[in-house]
């Protein structure tokens, strides 16, 4: 037992001295990569790190960035190495943008140098920006310390409501399978903040349409389990309520296979009614009436976007997925080429269990 014990601490010894030793201050931490469109051969990126300077009055943050032009990530990290006073380490990204141009023409060629390295994270954040990256990295926003921190926190609390949940492995998961496309935030930079604009659907690796943020709680509904999220009802023409969504689930069920794919949806929706100016409340049929409309009003808009997403030949559902599950004859282009057509119904079951009105 002791000569085990001692071959193991002399292994550890011997792996651990073959690691080089990084003095973290010794070392440029970037936290967020961005992505911009040059030309059809050439990409910007732009990497943003904090840096931390001490004074009496405490420790500041600063938020610095790197930009450089090349053919290829590997060429712009070496450039971006020419530039910085100390070595840049790829350990803490947290976040990696694409701008709208350049993603539209395919973002899985920079995606997949992030995936084969072996310190960066499978569950970072990813999103398509709304303009250029580098002019959103080099922003200054007071809301936070560090736009790293902004961008990972903004992700982090929206994806716990109305946001669905994305990140760098669910993005490769949907980009490799068959029968599913990928999303990702959309986000624009307004004045000193950041702002959600929606999600940005994809075709393989090609950015081709967005959804609003407003319509992402539909599309949430249709693709997870709801835990927290808010939706307004349109009651009346000029009254509105607004729901909190306290608990969902969805399940699909498809018939036909890929030759004659019929599409049935059942979502089960429970929620609560946070505000509802000019309304009354008092009678159980108040709220009998509420969940009839709000199940008019999601059954409308669930296939609407479904609709939407055939017209597109996008499948951000993973609805061929679900299929391919369900029939073991399943072939991928016969599904293609009916998925458009294919039929699509949609029950939901809401419940209006209490309400949140303070008097």
């Amino acid at each position: 037992m002791r000569k085990k014990g001692l071959s193991l601490l002399l292994c550890i010894i011997t792996l651990a001295a073959c690691v080089p030793p990084h003095i973290i201050e010794d070392i440029q931490m970037v936290e967020v990569i961005g992505y911009d469109y040059v030309n059809p051969h050439i990409v910007q990126v732009t990497a943003s790190a904090s840096t931390y300077q001490g004074s009496e009055a405490g420790t500041t943050v600063h938020n610095e960035t790197l930009t450089t032009q090349a053919h290829t990530s590997k060429d712009n990290r070496r450039a971006m190495q020419g530039l910085s006073p100390k070595p840049i380490q790829s350990g803490k990204i947290k976040t990696v943008l694409y701008e709208d141009k350049l993603a539209k023409r395919g973002i899985f060629s920079y995606m997949d140098s992030l995936n084969r390295d072996a310190t960066v994270g499978k569950l970072l954040y990813l999103a398509v920006t709304d303009g250029k990256t580098q002019n959103l990295l080099a922003g200054n926003y007071p809301i936070s310390t560090s736009v790293s921190k902004y961008l990972s926190d903004l992700f982090e609390q929206n994806m716990k409501g109305n946001f669905p949940e994305v990140n760098l492995h669910s993005f490769l998961y949907a980009y490799h399978a068959k029968g599913m496309d990928p999303f990702l935030p959309f986000i624009e930079q307004k004045g000193d903040k950041i702002q959600i604009k929606g999600l940005a659907l994809f075709k393989n690796d090609h950015y081709v349409d967005s959804l609003s943020f407003k319509d992402c709680f539909i599309f949430k509904i249709l693709n997870e389990k709801v835990k927290l999220g808010l939706y307004e009802l349109r009651v009346k023409p000029n009254q509105f309520l607004d729901i909190e969504a306290i608990g969902s689930k969805v399940a699909y069920h498809i018939t036909g296979g890929s030759t004659h794919p019929t599409i049935w949806i059942r979502i089960k929706l429970q929620g609560m009614v946070n505000e509802a100016p000019k309304f009354n409340l008092q009678s159980e049929d108040s709220y009998k009436r509420i969940e009839k409309k709000l199940t008019q009003d999601l059954e409308k808009k669930t296939q609407q976007m479904i609709k939407r997403f055939q017209r597109e030949g996008i499948d951000p559902l993973g609805l061929g997925d679900q299929a391919k599950s369900q029939n073991r004859h399943w072939n991928e282009q016969q599904w293609k080429d009916n998925y458009p057509h294919a039929e699509v119904h949609v029950n939901i079951d809401t419940q209006i269990k209490e309400t949140g009105i303070k008097e």
